[in-house]
């Protein structure tokens, strides 16, 4: 799916992939609000001190690294980058992001 051209009904599995899963929606939304890019450090710390990665900042740390960035990055929500640890939202991960934006709102309407 990733790189290639979806149709809309694997387009809208990998959205509800993406989202199922707290920590990623919380990895959306701290990007969308700090200018679309931060480093995994930057990530860790803004998590631990909100309370939203538990207790265990390490534990969290690795399952960034190996579940939901490459995760993110395999289907085009993420651009990460070893070298400096940076993680960017792409335009994919923007329109993602307006989805958990949409369905929170709703969700805090019920």
């Amino acid at each position: 799916m990733a790189g290639g051209t979806n149709t809309g009904s694997e387009y809208a599995d990998v959205v509800y992939a993406i989202l199922a899963d707290r920590e990623r929606r919380v990895i959306l939304q701290g990007l969308s609000a700090h200018g679309m890019s931060e480093t995994v450090s930057e990530l860790v710390q803004r998590t631990q001190s909100d309370g939203t990665s538990g207790r265990d900042d390490q534990a969290f740390r690795i399952r960034l690294h190996h579940q939901h960035l490459p995760k993110m990055t395999d289907e085009g929500i993420v651009e990460y980058d070893h070298d400096d640890g940076s993680i960017t939202l792409t335009s994919k991960g923007q329109q993602v992001e307006a989805v958990r934006r949409r369905t929170a709102k709703l969700l805090e309407s019920e």
